[in-house]
């Protein structure tokens, strides 16, 4: 379903819609030793519109196209009983080119050990210090992006 259609059909005037998905893994370590390993899968979500000047926006969690419709829908029935702001003056037009930085994701972080990775952090920092602790994170996103004003564009980080 293209839900930036589906907005303008419900009668926004400008639409932006972020999809957003991927993995956060994180190793938690104190007194030299791994205490905890936790991973998130994460897909959302983030909606702007507009409506007459009107600005409204949502972060969805729940990614079904029912509940992306029914979001819309109630975005812009809200946008229409508030206030328009003068100083909003719509999005920026589109298509744009992006040009590409070399190395700006590293796949190999994907298959990575994190558990690895941290200890020999902490194997290097014990050359210096008798006790170690910290977190660390890792993330590989996907994000798409898709506007009313003809912008589609993609990326991993």
């Amino acid at each position: 379903m293209n839900f930036v259609r589906f907005a303008l059909k419900q009668g926004a005037d400008d639409v932006v819609i972020e999809k957003i998905s991927g993995k956060i893994n994180q190793v938690r370590f104190a007194n030299n030793t791994v205490k905890i390993y936790q991973n998130w899968n994460i897909s959302k979500y983030e909606i702007f519109l507009s409506y007459k000047k009107r600005i409204m926006s949502t972060t969805l969690f729940d990614i079904s196209e029912d509940s992306v419709k029914k979001s819309i829908e109630m975005l812009v029935k809200s946008a229409r009983m508030i206030k328009p702001n003068q100083e909003y003056f719509g999005i920026a037009k589109g298509p744009f080119k992006y040009k590409q930085i070399p190395r700006a994701y590293d796949k190999k972080i994907i298959n990575a050990s994190i558990i690895d990775i941290v200890e020999s952090m902490v194997n290097s920092a014990l050359e210096y210090s008798k006790n170690t602790a910290g977190v660390l994170y890792t993330n590989n996103f996907e994000i798409e992006i898709e506007t009313s004003s003809n912008v589609s564009a993609s990326e991993k980080t």
